[in-house]
């Protein structure tokens, strides 16, 4: 069995942007580990980057370990939302600067499930060609670490930073983690 640490070396030493895995591998469907910070430093920020470089190539907003085949909880996210104003208020889509999730879970910050909703289009790296409009919470609570394994609690709303689509990637990988 191949070590972590050697797995995301062979990865890397590959050609850039990284491959995407596509729907139907195993590892979309396998419950992803928590990542435990266990990569030597160079090495994670070497991932790191090279996840938000697969992520912009592809391009999306946001992309999961598991979509590079790591089956760890790291996601990346980024969106510049670049749409004129009108387009952003009516998609409910802003800037959204550069973030590492590490472990991340969220839940509907209203727990009473009366929270509002909002539907989108959305797609998904590992699914090329697909869209389709999607419901979700309009406001979560989301609580990961961050690149420095610092721990991270805050809601995500939109309208506040936190684009549909990025929702979405959250949502995602979430689902992907936890095996939903």
């Amino acid at each position: 069995m191949i070590e972590f640490g050697d797995q995301v070396e062979r990865l890397l030493e590959g050609p850039r942007p990284l491959p995407l895995v596509l729907a139907g591998d195993p590892v979309l469907r396998t419950p992803a580990a928590p990542y435990d910070f266990s990569l030597p430093g160079p090495l994670w920020s070497e991932l790191l980057a090279a996840m938000r470089q697969t992520m912009h190539s592809a391009p999306g907003v946001g992309l999961a370990a598991p979509q590079i085949g790591l089956g760890i909880r790291v996601a990346v996210l980024e969106d510049p939302a670049l749409v004129p104003p009108e387009i952003a208020v009516e998609r409910d889509r802003f800037p959204v600067g550069f973030r590492v999730l590490v472990n991340p879970s969220y839940e509907s910050a209203d727990a009473a499930g009366g929270m509002p909703t909002a539907s989108f289009y959305e797609g998904c790296l590992s699914v090329p060609g697909y869209q389709a409009v999607v419901t979700r919470s309009a406001s979560v609570r989301l609580r990961a670490r961050m690149r420095t394994g610092m721990q991270w609690t805050a809601p995500w709303t939109a309208g506040q930073g936190a684009s549909s689509r990025t929702r979405s990637t959250i949502s995602t990988g979430c689902c992907t983690w936890t095996g939903r």
